[in-house]
């Protein structure tokens, strides 16, 4: 399957700028969508639309042969009242991506789920056994990944009544090789210390690159239902054996006798076998200079 012109939402947040200019190097025709408007529109131009109006979707969707929805409020409940927004945005504004490129006869959409489908904060629940498979059942605990959990079942049942495959990414923690930036490699260092810090993502990372590799892949793949699937790095964000971490934190969860040593807690077999992604990159190379494991 070849796409030449992408509808990109959420095209001005930290992933979307590195999905755009990955879709652009691969000789994709762009159109980026964005909530606000950009800061340098001359170098930046962007579509400024209101997701959650459905009229303004189908509109800006329109001459697109494919989707990438990106777009939403990434940011994790605080309380009641901020969870309820966000669920309220992100949902709404995804149904109407989604029943647009239905309505359109665009055939393909991948968009971001979340890695926090699966239990994130991890303090309710805990994993029953690592590696977490997709089909494994979906333990949301936050409004935000109720919202994604939403997208998925929308995505599923969108599917069998109009045709549109709809391809799910269920992204870890994304970093960024940007030395200051909020999610920058340049962290993880710090993160060493005290491995409780990063208990909530059970360790999980995933290169902002390879995130727009699976983009791509999704995009191209020869699949005919609708998926989800799991994004992370093959290892862990830690300098220590991805077994300790879980004996120390999680010690009633399963692990699996073959499990690699620092191996990342999810499967990323499926992804490799539907859409022919796996993963490149690794913090040990983007610290290179740091005293780590080989």
């Amino acid at each position: 399957m070849t796409t030449r012109t992408v509808a990109l939402t959420g095209a001005l947040g930290n992933a979307g700028r590195v999905i755009s200019r990955r879709l652009e190097e691969g000789g994709y025709r762009v159109i980026p969508i964005d909530v606000l408007p950009s800061r340098n529109p001359f170098f930046e131009p962007s579509r400024v639309v209101d997701l959650t109006c459905y009229g303004d979707t189908v509109a800006n969707l329109h001459g697109a042969d494919a989707v990438v929805h990106f777009g939403s409020n990434p940011w994790p409940d605080s309380d009641f009242f901020t969870g309820a927004d966000r669920f309220r945005n992100n949902t709404i504004a995804t149904f109407n991506v989604f029943q647009a490129a239905c309505q359109l006869g665009i055939r393909r959409v991948v968009y971001a789920s979340s890695e926090t489908v699966q239990g994130h904060p991890y303090v309710a629940v805990h994993p029953e056994r690592i590696p977490i498979l997709e089909s494994d059942a979906p333990l949301p605990q936050t409004a935000y990944a109720l919202s994604k959990l939403t997208a998925e079942l929308l995505g599923e049942h969108l599917c069998r009544m109009h045709g549109t495959v709809f391809l799910g990414l269920r992204c870890a923690n994304i970093l960024y090789d940007v030395p200051g930036h909020h999610a920058g490699y340049d962290l993880v260092p710090g993160y060493w210390a005290d491995a409780a810090v990063r208990r909530e993502t059970l360790w999980k990372y995933v290169d902002s690159l390879d995130v727009a590799d699976a983009v791509v892949c999704a995009l191209e793949a020869p699949v005919a239902r609708s998926e989800v699937f799991n994004i992370a790095a093959a290892d862990t964000i830690m300098n220590v054996g991805t077994r300790a971490l879980f004996e120390a934190h999680f010690p009633k969860t399963v692990i699996a006798d073959e499990f690699g040593e620092f191996a990342t807690p999810v499967s990323l077999a499926k992804a490799a076998d539907l859409i022919g992604w796996v993963p490149k990159r690794r913090w040990r190379d983007r610290l290179a200079g740091h005293a780590h494991p080989p």
